[in-house]
């Protein structure tokens, strides 16, 4: 959604109080639960993204965002890098 501030920041600090449909919804929960409990990961995991339409190469797609993403906040936390001040005015 370009234009919409908002939005993106329900998404970043609470993504369950913005207004999703369910296919964006499932994508989210999907995140957050790879995120938080890997090794949780099963067949049910996988249905839930089926049921609201992701095929398998989708889901791969989504995987690799997700796992790309936790492996540079963690390098970045490890690195303790901070954006600089430019960052958190940007696009907003």
């Amino acid at each position: 959604m370009v234009g919409a501030p908002v939005w993106v920041d329900q998404l970043i600090h609470n993504y369950r109080e913005a207004k999703l449909n369910d296919k964006q919804r499932a994508l989210c929960d999907y995140a957050y639960f790879i995120t938080t409990r890997p090794k949780e990961f099963d067949e049910e995991q996988l249905e839930k993204l089926r049921a609201v339409g992701f095929n398998d190469h989708e889901i791969m797609e989504a995987a690799f965002v997700a796992g790309f993403f936790n492996y540079t906040n963690r390098w970045a936390n490890t690195c303790m890098a901070m954006p600089n001040p430019a960052h958190y005015s940007h696009n907003r």
